[in-house]
């Protein structure tokens, strides 16, 4: 099976090749005229670094002998072709382009992405530089280039880190040079800037403040109006003008509102999107359109809410890396990720981590209904320098104020982070903090600690933001995160608390591990190990908002090495906790198990809080939550609870205790939940050892290509939903098996199956009618 999903992975990789030109995908920027200058440069690296003092800038400089590359790519390596570890070091590109002849005003190189350092040379002369690896720039080329000429630039990427943000001391890998787009712009010299919306939500209406910025580039006086307009499809929702007189050189702010009644709020569930126009004239028309969400996020009395409804946050953190390809990504690859989490796992949360992702990231959250966490890369830099003048200056103001003012108009966005697990620095995040928000006093403000340290943090934070690797990172057993929530819930100044992470690494085919054992690196420890972290911190305090399972896929750490973190690996296969995640994820309401252990002494009891979990604070009447316990294929307990839920997103329904322990070996529970009327509702499943740790098999259904609805596996009277793209997989005792399977519309299936210790069994069902 996984060469099946190696070979699909690689013809999806290879229909995503970049043969076709990416729109410029900032749509809320001005300009006249854009066209795409990624392709074939040349490329020399400078491992002496020695490029600046004989100015290979210099158009004289023979640069015939350079590689010809592909850009975007990592170096001198195209996408399709990037291999880890990824040199350090510093790489220049060389390239000839023409200038439109039309373009006699302002022109732009603009960058998406560029790792990390990147000085740029136009014509042998120096145009600008930026640092940060992750957000888009633009340098402005006007005064070095002509119309109808020739252009020469030259760029110099240094992706050495240091005295740097990120720092050499990463979690990831650094990657460099030239990876994302890269754009040749032309706009007015008398333009729009720093266009920026916010929303307010009240009753049955809906107002949007509008403003940006008219700059007048231009030798002479310039007087004129500027539009604001919200339409709906065809249809315009409000018109407001503001009336502008600028000399030379100067800018003025200019803003408007416009209220929509009745409107139609963005939402996960409904990411409904309006078009805000904002023109004007010069020469012609300049006219910015770009889609807008009318929806406001807000928090009260330790609760999180989306246009006044409380709303759980339940999705992913993720690096932005695939196959052979790196942080090179396209449209097809980002929106193929965001559809598994949407999808497939039901996610409607993405936390960018740890850096803002391509600006096509956010245009799809938009339309897909994904709420976003973004955050610049401060992680785990040294105290001293983050807090001194010169990281500020030199890297974190400026990657704070790029991240904001490129996403602030995406209705997705609903937090932007200053650092993860950085501690003890209030001198730097209380300055970050006045900064994003007097650039955005709209949305949340966060700084994302691991555990419970840097408590005083969560007094400077909108909402409290904590990374929970119990179990991993945090302390050797995953059940002190009872106490880890418990301290930061004390702590929490009535904040919301949002898991930001919650994780464990598993190489993808270690089964070497049980379920009541520290048998770290396996499928199964990790599955312990999560399965428990987000069930308990979903259902002990309607303070936590949300959680964030680190993280979708596998990815490189900074040595080339993989990091296995991923409940997918890295060509996006399912591991054990793929499934898990996947059904804890579905469901309208939802089972779960909290156990006290998994590893039982001999006649000792196992004891377990079977808790509801209701995201949509719905109300049921007569709800059934039946349990059973399973040993060497026999039901050796069983049990059931009757309750009904007023509205309430978590409760505690009852506590299962077991105490027929006397024979060594994997035991399973199982619970279900059917309606008044017997109707199924939902599975989850538990396994805990006795005496010592037990190997258990794994069994893997995977479907067919055709599109079933409601596929269960019958096991002991017990209904499992098989999913969409992750299937089936769960540990089961040594032994065989007659399994049988049912999907609507068709006759049911039945497959015999030998489920061996510390290995996976794989079938694959299909069904007639």
């Amino acid at each position: 099976m996984k060469k099946y999903f190696c070979l699909l992975f690689t013809i999806f990789l290879l229909c995503c090749t970049y043969i076709f030109a990416l729109d410029f995908p900032l749509k809320d920027i001005s300009f006249n005229a854009c066209t795409e200058i990624s392709g074939t440069f040349l490329f020399k690296f400078d491992p002496s670094d020695i490029g600046v003092k004989e100015k290979w800038y210099d158009p004289d400089y023979n640069h015939s002998s350079w590689e010809k590359i592909s850009v975007p790519g990592v170096w001198n390596k195209k996408p399709g072709k990037i291999e880890y570890p990824v040199p350090s070091g510093i790489g220049w590109y060389y390239r000839e382009i023409t200038i439109p002849s039309s373009w006699n005003q302002e022109v732009l190189i603009a960058f998406l992405g560029s790792m990390y350092t990147t000085d740029v040379w136009v014509n042998g002369k120096y145009a600008g530089i930026h640092r940060g690896g992750y957000t888009p720039f633009f340098i402005n080329v006007t005064g070095l280039v002509n119309p109808g000429k020739k252009a020469i630039i030259v760029i110099r990427v240094d992706n050495r880190l240091g005295r740097t943000i990120p720092s050499k001391h990463l979690g990831w890998h650094p990657f460099g040079g030239i990876y994302r787009e890269v754009y040749l712009i032309h706009r007015d010299f008398v333009h729009l800037e720093s266009i920026a919306t916010s929303v307010a939500v009240f009753g049955n209406q809906a107002k949007i403040d509008m403003q940006a910025d008219v700059v007048n580039n231009s030798p002479q006086n310039y007087k004129g109006e500027v539009l604001f307009q919200l339409k709906d499809k065809q249809s315009s929702m409000g018109l407001q003008k503001a009336y502008v007189q600028l000399r030379p050189g100067s800018r003025q702010k200019v803003r408007a509102s416009i209220t929509v009644k009745n409107p139609r709020l963005w939402c996960p569930e409904d990411p409904y999107l309006y078009t805000a126009v904002v023109s004007m004239p010069y020469r012609t028309i300049q006219k910015i359109e770009f889609p807008i969400g009318l929806r406001q996020f807000s928090s009260k009395d330790g609760g999180l809410y989306l246009n006044g409804k409380r709303i759980w946050l339940q999705g992913f953190g993720n690096h932005q890396e695939y196959p052979g390809y790196g942080p090179c990504v396209n449209e097809e690859l980002i929106k193929n990720d965001l559809l598994i989490m949407k999808n497939i796992f039901k996610a409607n949360t993405l936390r960018t981590g740890h850096y803002p992702h391509h600006p096509v990231v956010f245009n799809l959250c938009d339309k897909l209904g994904i709420i976003v966490h973004t955050e610049i890369p401060a992680w785990q830099i040294d105290r001293n320098f983050i807090q001194s003048d010169e990281a500020w200056n030199t890297w974190l103001k400026g990657q704070l104020e790029e991240m904001v003012q490129t996403f602030r108009n995406h209705p997705c966005v609903a937090f932007w982070g200053l650092s993860n697990e950085l501690y003890s620095v209030p001198g730097y995040h209380k300055k970050a903090y006045e900064f994003v928000h007097s650039l955005d006093p709209t949305r949340f403000i966060t700084i994302v600690c691991a555990a419970t340290s840097d408590l005083e943090s969560n007094k400077i934070a909108d909402i409290v933001a904590r990374n929970f690797h119990y179990g991993w990172y945090h302390s050797q057993s995953v059940y002190a995160l009872r106490d880890g929530l418990s301290t930061v819930l004390r702590a929490s100044e009535n904040k919301p608390i949002w898991v930001a992470e919650i994780g464990a690494l598993a190489n993808s085919g270690k089964y070497s591990g049980g379920y009541g054992d520290q048998s770290r690196g396996s499928e199964t420890y990790q599955d312990k190990v999560v399965r428990f972290g987000v069930q308990y911190c979903a259902t002990q305090s309607n303070q936590v908002c949300g959680i964030s399972v680190w993280t979708l896929s596998d990815f490189h750490a900074a040595n080339g090495n993989l990091l296995p973190h991923g409940i997918l690996d890295e060509y996006r296969k399912p591991k054990i906790l793929g499934y898990t995640i996947c059904n804890l994820y579905n469901g309208g309401i939802r089972l779960y198990v909290c156990e006290n252990d998994t590893l039982i002494k001999l006649n000792d009891e196992y004891n377990a809080s079977l808790r509801y979990f209701n995201p949509d604070e719905k109300r049921y009447q007569n709800l059934v939550a039946k349990w059973c316990i399973i040993k060497d294929q026999k039901k050796i307990d069983y049990g059931s609870f009757n309750f009904n839920v007023s509205g309430d997103r978590q409760a505690e329904i009852g506590r299962i205790k077991f105490s027929r322990t006397d024979s060594p070996g994997l035991y399973s529970l199982w619970v279900q939940l059917f309606d008044s009327k017997g109707n199924w509702l939902y599975t989850n499943s538990g396994f805990f050892d006795v005496k010592e740790p037990s190997l258990p098999g794994v069994l893997k259904v995977n479907v067919s290509g055709k599109k079933f609805k409601n596929i269960k596996m019958i096991y002991q009277d017990i209904q499992i939903p098989v999913y969409e793209y992750v299937g089936l997989i769960l540990p089961f005792e040594q032994g065989d098996y007659n399994l049988k399977f049912v999907a609507d519309d068709y006759k049911p299936v039945s497959y015999d199956v030998s489920i061996n210790s510390g290995k996976a069994t794989e079938i694959n069902i299909d069904f007639k009618k």
